[in-house]
C-alpha cells in the first residue's frame, strides 16, 4: 500500500480530468468520506470522479509546496523499493539458479554420451584384439588343431564380457560361433557386417535386432531384451505392452591372412538392455561432479523408442524403471525432430532437471535416447532457503537505511521549518525579524547566521536603492529617448536604401527602353537595306554597323543580367537537355570567328555525362559563350579545347567540371584574383586592345553559384589560359533520344517561306507609336506579304480593332494616351478576339514585363530590338493556319 501511494505520488504531474483511466476510477471509488464525500449520493459514478480529482489535485499541491513531504518520500524509499528489489532479485536468482541445473544436466549427458562411445570403442577393440590373434588366425588356416575354433570364441567371450561373438566367411555364413549357430548356417543379417563385407574395414555402432534375432545370437539374450511396458503419466498414448527388441552394441572387423587379404569376418557384441553397469556408471560419474551442497544423486536412462531399457531411475518400490517410457513432449522433441532438451520434464513420478539426446545406428537411424538428469525438489529447496536469506539480509538493510535517513532528514526539515517562519514574517513587512542562533555549524546554521545577516544589509541598503532608482529612472528615460532616435535614423537608411534600389531598377528598366528603341530602329533598318544593297562595299559596312548594334545590344543585356542577379530577380529554368548539343550550339555560333581566325577547336565530354540532364541549358550556354568567346579573342594562333568532366557523383545527382582550354596570350597570376569582378579586366592594356566591359565574367560567377557550382582559372602569361567552372545537375532515367524526337528547326529563309503561305490573305494590325520602328516593322512585314494597319497609340488600337476583324496584333507596350497593356485588356473583351494572337513588341525586357504582358492577355514577348528572324518565327509560331 505504501509503495502504491508513493506510485501515486510520482505520477501527480501526468494526472488531469482529461486522462481517466480505470486505475485512477478505482482508487476513486475507494476514496470515501473525503470533504464530506459519500458513495450514498444521488449520482454516484459522477461525484465520485469529481471529488476524486479535487482530492488529488490537493495531494499535488501539497507534494510540490513540501520539502517534508519529498525528503520523508525520499527516506522511505529504500524500504519502499524494496519489494520491487525483492521481486527483480527472486526473478534473476531463479533464472540463474535454473541456468546452472541445466548446465550440470548437459554436463552429465556429455559423461553419458562419452561413456556411451567409449563402450562401442570398447566392443570394437576387444573385436579386433580377437580378429588379429594368431592363433585365431591358424585355427582358420587349419595349421593349428588342437583345439576347436568354437572353444576358444566362447573362451574369449566370457573373458573380455561380450555376449556373442562369431567368424563369417565373405559370403555371411558362420566359420564358427560362440554357440547357438553352427558351421555353414546363415549369420544373422547385421548392418556392421554388411558394411564390413563391403568396405572391408572395421565398422562399429548401435544396431536394434528382433528377439528372434537375438536368440540367434546367444540363448540368453531374448530373456535379458524382454521388457514389460508400465504405464508412465505423461507419456504418449501407445498399446504395445511389450518390447521384446534388444539394442546392442555391436562390432565387425576383417580378420586378414599373412598377405593381408580378408578372408573372414570377426564379429562380437553386448546387450544393452538391462545393461545396470552402463547406467550406474554414468550416474556415479555425473554424481561425482557436484553441483552446490545438494545430496541428490544423478541418474542415467538409456531408451530404445520412448522406452527405458536401462536405467538408474528408481520407482517409488525402489525398483528399476525399466519398461516406464518418456513423456510425449520430449519424444517429439528429442525422437522425432531429433533435437537436444534440456530443461525440466516429468521423469516416472517427479519432476527433474534432465538432458536428453537422440542415440543412432550405425546407419546413422535415430533409434533411441540417452537420458541424464537429477531430481529437482533438492534444488529448488536450497534455492528458496539461499534466495530467502538474500531477501532477508535486503530487508534489513533496507530499514537501517531508512532508520538513518529519516533521522537526516529531521536533521534539516526542522531548520528550514524555522527559517520559513522567519522569511514568511518578512514578507509580511516585519523587518525587524531574525532566525537566531542555531544548534550545530553545519550549512543550516551558517545558512540562518548570512540569512540574519542579510536582512541587516537589507535594511541598511533599502534607503540608498530608493535614491538609485530615482536616477536609474531619469537614466532609463535619456536611453530611450536616444534609442527611438536611433531607431527613425535606422528606419529613414532603410528607406533610403529600398528608394535608392527602386530608382536603379525604374533608370535600368528606362535607360534598356531607351536604347532599345533606337537600336530597333538600327538592327531593323540595317536588315532592310543589307537586302536592298548589292554593293560589297556598302554591306560589309552593312554588317560592322549590325555587329557594332549588336556588341551594344550584349553589353545592355549584360548589364540587365547583373542588375536582375544583384536584385535576386533572375531564376533559372530546368529542363531536360544533352551536354553535347549544348557543345554544339556553341561551336556552331562561334565556328565563323575561330574560321577567320584559323584557329582549331575541339569539345570532350566524359562518357560519365553522357545521356540527359535536368538544368538550365540556356544559362550554361551563357557561360560557355562567354568563356569561348574570350579564348577566341585572346588566342592568336593554336587552339582551343572545349571539355567536361564528371567531378562528383551523389544519387541522381552529379556536379560536373568544364573546362575552356586555350593557347593565348595568357594572364598573369597577380591579376586573376579580380577577373570575376564587375567591370575588371586583367590589366588597362587588354582592355585597349581587345576591349570588353568585364561584365561577362562576373556574370558567369554569379549563374555558377546559382547553379550550385564555382569558377575558376589557371593560367600564366604566354602559356595560354584554362577557365573553368562546375554546375550540378539532376540525371534523368530517360532516353536521350526523347531530346531529339522534336522537329529540327527551320532555316531563316524557310521560315520567310512559311510565313509567306500562311500570311496569304491574312491582316494583321500593329500598335506602334515610334515612327522610325513603325516603318522598320512594316517593311518586314510588307517583305512577307502581310497586309498590315497601323495605329499610333493603344487607343486607336481599339478602335480599329472594334472596326475590323484581325488575324494577329503586333502591340507596342508604351504608347501614349493608352498603353499596350490597357490595350490589350480591352480588345480581349472586343467579340471574336478571346483568342486572337497579340505578340507584345516591347523595349521592356525584364521577365516581370513579359508576365505583366501574358497577365494582360499577350500570348507571346518579343523584345526590341526586334531580329527580324525572331520576328518572322513568332508570326510563324501564332499566324492561324489556313
Amino acid at each position: 500500500m505504501i509503495l502504491l501511494v508513493y506510485s501515486i505520488f510520482g505520477l501527480l504531474d501526468t494526472l488531469s480530468p482529461d486522462n481517466c483511466n480505470p486505475a485512477q476510477i478505482v482508487l476513486f471509488f475507494i476514496t470515501k468520506d473525503i470533504d464530506g464525500f459519500d458513495i450514498a449520493d444521488q449520482n454516484p459514478r459522477e461525484s465520485i470522479i469529481t471529488s476524486s480529482f479535487g482530492f488529488i489535485d490537493r495531494l499535488k499541491r501539497r507534494f510540490h509546496r513540501s520539502i517534508r513531504l519529498r525528503l520523508s518520500l525520499l527516506a522511505l524509499t529504500p524500504v519502499l523499493v524494496f519489494p520491487l528489489l525483492a521481486m527483480v532479485m527472486l526473478v534473476l536468482g531463479n533464472r540463474y539458479f535454473e541456468q546452472i541445473m541445466q548446465h550440470k544436466a548437459a554436463s552429465d549427458l556429455a559423461i553419458g554420451q562419452n561413456y556411451l562411445q567409449y563402450l562401442q570403442t570398447n566392443v570394437a577393440v576387444d573385436v579386433k584384439s580377437l580378429a588379429d590373434s594368431s592363433r585365431i588366425q591358424r585355427l582358420l588356416n587349419g595349421t593349428a588343431t588342437d583345439v576347436a575354433l568354437e572353444e576358444v570364441l566362447a573362451s574369449r567371450q566370457a573373458n573380455i564380457g561380450l555376449d556373442f561373438l562369431a567368424v563369417l566367411d565373405l559370403d555371411g555364413r558362420v566359420i564358427a560361433a560362440s554357440e547357438v549357430l553352427k558351421r555353414g548356417t546363415q549369420y544373422v543379417n547385421l548392418s556392421v557386417v554388411a558394411q564390413a563385407r563391403r568396405g572391408e574395414s572395421a565398422v562399429d555402432g548401435l544396431e536394434v535386432l528382433a528377439a528372434e534375432q537375438l536368440a540367434a545370437l546367444s540363448t540368453s539374450l531374448p530373456a535379458r531384451a524382454d521388457i514389460s511396458v508400465l504405464k508412465t503419466e505423461h507419456a504418449a498414448p501407445s498399446g504395445m505392452t511389450e518390447e521384446r527388441r534388444g539394442l546392442l552394441a555391436i562390432a565387425a572387423v576383417p580378420v586378414r591372412d599373412a598377405k593381408g587379404a580378408c578372408q573372414a569376418i570377426m564379429v562380437g557384441g553386448l546387450l544393452l538392455n538391462r545393461h545396470d553397469g552402463f547406467v550406474d556408471y554414468i550416474a556415479r560419474a555425473a554424481s561425482a561432479a557436484g553441483l552446490m551442497p545438494v545430496s541428490a544423486p544423478s541418474a542415467a536412462t538409456l531408451f530404445l523408442g520412448d522406452l527405458r531399457i536401462s536405467t538408474s531411475v528408481r520407482l517409488a518400490s525402489g525398483e528399476r524403471a525399466i519398461g516406464t517410457r518418456v513423456s510425449s513432449e520430449v519424444r517429439e522433441a528429442v525422437l522425432e525432430r531429433g533435437g537436444q532438451w534440456i530443461k525440466r520434464a516429468f521423469v516416472v513420478d517427479q519432476w527433474a532437471m534432465t538432458a536428453y539426446e537422440p542415440v543412432s545406428d550405425v546407419q546413422g537411424q535415430r533409434i533411441g535416447m540417452l537420458y541424464s538428469g537429477f531430481p529437482e525438489a533438492p534444488f529448488s529447496a536450497i534455492r528458496w532457503q539461499l534466495l530467502g536469506i538474500l531477501l532477508v539480509i535486503m530487508a534489513l538493510v533496507a530499514a537501517f537505511a531508512s532508520w538513518l535517513s529519516w533521522r537526516l532528514m529531521r536533521s534539516i526539515v526542522d531548520p528550514l521549518q524555522r527559517l520559513e517562519v522567519a522569511m514568511r514574517s518578512v514578507s509580511r513587512g516585519q523587518m525587524d525579524t531574525r532566525i537566531g542562533a542555531m544548534p550545530g555549524e553545519d550549512e543550516l546554521a551558517r545558512l540562518a547566521n548570512l540569512f540574519d545577516r542579510l536582512l541587516d544589509t537589507i535594511s541598511e541598503q533599502t534607503s540608498d536603492l530608493r535614491v538609485w532608482a530615482k536616477e536609474l529612472d531619469h537614466k532609463v528615460i535619456e536611453r530611450t529617448s536616444d534609442l527611438e532616435a536611433a531607431n527613425l535614423a535606422l528606419a529613414a537608411a532603410r528607406d533610403v536604401a529600398e528608394t535608392a534600389n527602386r530608382l536603379k531598377s525604374a533608370f535600368l528598366a528606362n535607360m534598356s527602353h531607351e536604347i532599345r528603341t533606337p537600336m530597333n530602329a538600327i538592327i531593323g533598318l540595317t536588315h532592310l537595306l543589307h537586302k536592298e544593297v548589292s554593293d560589297p562595299a556598302q554591306r560589309e559596312r552593312l554588317t560592322k554597323i549590325n555587329g557594332a548594334a549588336q556588341h551594344l545590344l550584349s553589353l545592355i543585356n549584360d548589364i540587365l543580367d547583373l542588375s536582375k542577379i544583384e536584385a535576386d530577380k533572375l531564376q533559372l529554368t530546368l529542363a531536360p537537355f544533352q551536354i553535347d548539343q549544348v557543345f554544339d550550339a556553341v561551336l556552331t555560333m562561334l565556328g565563323e570567328r575561330v574560321r577567320r581566325q584559323n584557329l582549331q577547336i575541339k569539345a570532350v565530354i566524359a562518357p560519365e555525362l553522357a545521356g540527359v540532364l535536368e538544368g538550365d541549358a540556356l544559362r550554361l550556354k551563357q557561360i560557355l559563350l562567354n568563356f569561348v568567346g574570350n579564348a577566341v579573342k585572346f588566342t592568336e594562333h593554336g587552339g582551343i579545347t572545349l571539355r567536361a568532366t564528371l567531378a562528383e557523383s551523389h544519387g541522381e545527382y552529379v556536379l560536373a567540371r568544364f573546362e575552356v582550354i586555350d593557347t593565348g596570350i595568357g594572364i598573369a597570376p597577380s591579376s586573376t584574383s579580380r577577373l570575376f569582378s564587375a567591370f575588371e579586366q586583367a590589366d588597362s592594356s587588354t582592355t585597349r586592345r581587345y576591349g570588353g566591359t568585364g561584365l561577362g565574367l562576373a556574370i558567369s560567377k554569379r549563374l555558377a553559384v546559382m547553379m550550385g557550382g564555382e569558377v575558376g582559372v589557371e593560367s600564366q602569361p604566354g602559356q595560354g589560359s584554362t577557365f573553368w567552372f562546375s554546375a550540378r545537375f539532376k540525371r534523368l532515367a530517360v532516353l536521350a533520344e526523347a531530346i531529339c524526337q522534336s522537329e529540327p528547326e527551320l532555316s531563316a529563309s524557310e521560315v520567310e517561306k512559311q510565313v509567306i503561305l500562311q500570311g496569304i490573305g491574312r491582316k494583321i494590325l500593329l500598335a506602334e507609336d515610334n515612327p522610325i520602328n513603325r516603318e522598320v516593322a512594316l517593311y518586314l512585314l510588307a517583305d512577307v506579304g502581310l497586309a498590315v494597319d497601323v495605329a499610333e497609340d493603344g487607343q486607336q488600337a481599339v478602335e480599329l480593332a472594334g472596326q475590323c476583324f484581325y488575324d494577329l496584333i503586333l502591340m507596342d507596350v508604351q504608347m501614349p494616351i493608352m498603353d499596350g497593356l490597357e490595350a490589350t485588356r480591352r480588345i480581349r473583351h472586343l467579340p471574336g478576339y478571346e483568342s486572337i494572337p497579340i505578340l507584345a513588341l516591347t523595349a521592356n525586357a525584364f521577365d516581370e514585363d513579359a508576365e505583366l504582358c501574358r497577365a494582360a492577355g499577350m500570348n507571346a514577348h518579343i523584345a526590341k530590338p526586334v531580329d527580324p528572324e525572331a520576328l518572322f518565327k513568332a508570326l510563324q509560331q501564332w499566324l492561324p493556319p489556313i
